[in-house]
């Protein structure tokens, strides 16, 4: 692991921070929660006014895949 994975790691438990991949294209996302942990809601900070802007919790569609047997 490098460096810069760990330094953005350290104390992971109490900053919520976590790495996840994706299976459909490989690419790593780096998440630092931005709440106290409590139920979080999605959307874009905007830097001017500070506010969560976007709606993106309630518009996005989780689709399951079922398998053929």
């Amino acid at each position: 692991m490098n460096e810069k994975i760990k330094d953005f790691l350290v104390n992971s438990d109490e900053t919520g921070r976590f790495i996840v991949k994706s299976l459909k294209t490989g690419h790593s996302y780096y998440v630092e929660p931005i709440d106290d942990g409590s139920k979080t809601e999605w959307g874009d900070l905007n830097p001017s006014t500070k506010k969560l802007e976007g709606d993106y919790g309630k518009n996005t569609k989780v689709q399951s895949r079922k398998k053929n047997h």
